[in-house]
């Protein structure tokens, strides 16, 4: 078992297990040519938790959301999300990477409406819901704008709207805002959380960003590189109505991000000798 570290604050003890890996490896290739990409990873996560993963780069993190997401399956153990077995593309867990994949010859309403169709709703009622979608990340002005007229927030406004239209329990987030400015992506982290608090969405989110880690999460989740294996979580505690804007001001914020860095130097310095 990977040690905890806990901190004061709020979580989410009260809430029942949701998402469970339990003894997970993930292997690709074949003999002799098998590279093992995850090792052994048990991970319980709660109803309405924010997790953030951090590790070197090829340390798994993405093979673990693409197997909670059902692109692939393990190699050994087993992955379950409302104690049920992972299903191949459930459409309970929506995936948002750092390419936005806007449809260009689509407006924002009706890349938004994508998954509405694909559920086969009523034009009205698809209507009703990406109108009521766009209010809910401000963008009714944008209604009827391309991809290649929006800002890089607007695009990802836009693509959290859609996550949102697919109306999943589970969202798994790969390092969404990394290309974005500094200004710009604190403005979506807020975005992020507001959503995910207001509809308690179970969240995954992989990110390079230390600072981000500790400011999103409710936990965060430290992997080892490759194979990886999870060497350590750190109960955040902060908050969970944290103001992201005056968080860098927080001596309990300053100290988990100081906290995070001594864990991720040794990785760092052994990726550097490799």
């Amino acid at each position: 078992m990977p040690d905890v570290e806990h901190s004061s604050g709020t979580v989410l003890t009260g809430r029942p297990p949701f998402v469970d890996f339990s003894h997970v490896s993930k292997n690709f290739g074949f003999e002799p040519n098998v590279v093992e990409a995850v090792r052994d990873i048990s991970l319980t996560i709660r109803e309405g938790e924010f997790i953030t993963l951090v590790g070197p780069s090829g340390c798994g993190k993405s093979t673990l959301l693409s197997m909670l997401a059902g692109i692939y399956a393990p190699s050994a153990g087993q992955i379950t999300r409302a104690g049920r077995p992972i299903e191949p593309f459930s459409g309970q867990v929506g995936y948002m990477t750092q390419n936005d994949h806007l449809l260009p010859w689509r407006t924002v309403a009706q890349n938004i409406a994508v998954p509405l169709e694909i559920r086969n709703l009523s034009s009205r009622e698809a209507k009703l819901r990406t109108d009521e979608l766009m209010r809910f990340v401000g963008l009714v002005d944008f209604a009827k704008s391309y991809p290649s007229q929006l800002s890089g927030g607007m695009r990802k406004r836009t693509v959290l709207a859609r996550l949102l239209a697919q109306d999943a329990d589970t969202f798994l987030l790969d390092e969404p805002f990394a290309a974005l400015d500094a200004q710009l992506r604190l403005r979506l982290q807020i975005e992020l959380r507001r959503i995910t608090r207001e509809l308690n969405k179970t969240t995954l989110f992989v990110t390079h960003d230390l600072e981000e880690a500790i400011a999103l999460g409710d936990r965060c989740v430290v992997f080892s590189p490759r194979p990886g294996t999870i060497k350590r979580i750190i109960e955040i505690g902060l908050p969970r109505d944290r103001d992201l804007l005056r968080l860098r001001h927080d001596p309990a914020y300053i100290a988990l991000t100081t906290q995070l860095w001594d864990e991720m130097a040794p990785l760092i310095e052994s990726e550097g000798d490799r």
